[in-house]
């Protein structure tokens, strides 16, 4: 689970600010709050971003795929860092960006432990570096990156061949992150933090497009669980079936070598079809198709290809995947999904449901977490969301992005409207229009 996350000198974020996913003390919905008991601890298993266009939103979404893609791939030996900072201030352009989490991974050798993990960052080098954990009585720096040099606890350095990991932060390059290495180097004490990165968090951007293995084998519950969405929720779908297609000489090339190391993989988009390969049982490349099975007039079946499905049945369709996956049997296995517009040609009400299903799913046991950012203003409803669920970016008259919880307002009360005392302007975070005359 994700319990915080902040960002400083990002884009548009010049000043730190704190994304904060502890419950407050409010009593509405919090049979839904995820509990961690050895911790006292409820967190928020949604959160929605509201902001004006540019207000900040997108550039917090980025800042945490910024900093995954940064954890698991690393960099080149020449390569930049990818930082952005914020370029509206001459004095930010040469200074770290910084980022923190706080995290709740599946960490089963310690399932009471959070972490909390930071760094700072230059387009050049890794400035700072720190792995901390909270255990219910305990702080723990597990090691500390900073002016070229990392320390560990005592309790690391104690270890059986403790020697290597200072081996290792030393053959650590400056444009890389020391977790990255050691992952990379195979010391597995900090490994169920970048395994938190690789398997928890997953960050869906407005135009991402699923093809996983969700999709891919039709014969797993998912794919049962999404056709049964797809028609639930009124798109004319009434099931998917795979058609075998062909494709270009040279791509058949590229799948071939891939599907060495890989049992199936998916293909980008074609045309915007949904193609994926995998091997025959004579081990021969096959390619297919995902198809969309409507009923004519007449009750016979038709296939249509997603090419031809509307924007909104497509976006659905990227979005299904993760809500299809809650269930009670793997509710307790951390997972983050982040979604940047999350309502792109989605209807409100269809949005809605999904959102409400969702969250009576959510129980004190649960470690699942849905963050969007949004302009929908009918899911801004204290009777779908807490107050400190629903957040708003605001950006001022140098540039400068602040984020802030509506929960923390004064004067917030249980019955009010939230969405129109949103958009009357009493709260910050929507546009600031100037008059259009004509010349």
């Amino acid at each position: 689970m994700l319990v915080s996350f902040s960002l400083e000198n990002w884009k548009s974020f010049k000043n730190e600010a704190t994304f904060s996913l502890i419950a407050s003390k409010e009593r509405s919905f919090r049979e839904h709050l995820p509990y961690i008991s050895k911790h006292r601890l409820r967190v928020l298993p949604f959160a929605a971003v509201y902001g004006a266009n540019a207000s900040g939103k997108s550039n917090l979404f980025q800042a945490l795929s910024f900093v995954r893609q940064f954890v698991l791939d690393g960099t080149r030996p020449d390569a930049q860092t990818g930082t952005i900072p914020f370029l509206l201030d001459p004095d930010m352009e040469d200074r770290p960006s910084r980022f923190s989490l706080t995290i709740i991974p599946h960490d089963l050798e310690h399932p009471d432990w959070i972490y909390e993990y930071s760094f700072s960052v230059t387009r050049r080098e890794v400035v700072e570096e720190r792995l901390r954990c909270f255990t219910s009585s305990s702080e723990t720096v597990l090691y500390e990156r900073s002016m070229g040099k990392t320390t560990f606890s005592p309790r690391i350095q104690a270890k059986e061949g403790g020697e290597r990991y200072a081996f290792v932060a030393a053959g650590t390059r400056p444009n890389q992150l020391f977790l990255t290495n050691s992952v990379f180097q195979n010391i597995e004490d900090f490994k169920v933090v970048y395994d938190w990165f690789q398997y928890s968090l997953a960050v869906i951007a407005p135009d991402s497009k699923y093809v996983g293995p969700a999709l891919r084998h039709r014969e797993g519950p998912l794919y049962r669980s999404i056709e049964t969405f797809l028609n639930q929720l009124d798109t004319g779908i009434i099931g998917l079936e795979q058609e075998k297609t062909v494709v270009p000489d040279a791509m058949v090339k590229l799948l071939e070598k891939n599907l060495e190391e890989k049992e199936d993989i998916s293909i980008p988009t074609m045309e915007g079809d949904r193609l994926f390969a995998s091997r025959g049982k004579n081990g021969e490349l096959e390619v297919s198709r995902l198809m969309a099975l409507h009923r004519r007039s007449d009750g016979e079946k038709i296939r249509f290809r997603f090419s031809q499905e509307s924007d909104g049945t497509n976006r659905l369709l990227d979005l299904l995947p993760a809500f299809a996956r809650f269930t009670p049997q793997n509710a307790n296995e951390p997972q983050v999904f982040v979604f940047d517009e999350i309502d792109r040609s989605l209807h409100t009400a269809l949005l809605q449901h999904l959102i409400e299903d969702y969250l009576q799913k959510c129980s004190p046991d649960s470690r699942w977490q849905f963050l969007v950012t949004t302009h929908d203003v009918c899911l801004m409803d204290q009777n779908l969301l807490r107050r400190d669920e629903m957040w708003l970016t605001e950006r001022d008259e140098n540039g400068v992005s602040s984020l802030v919880s509506i929960g923390d307002f004064e004067k917030i009360r249980a019955d009010l409207d939230v969405g129109r005392h949103y958009l009357l302007g009493r709260m910050g975070g929507i546009p600031r229009l100037r008059t259009l005359r004509s010349r």
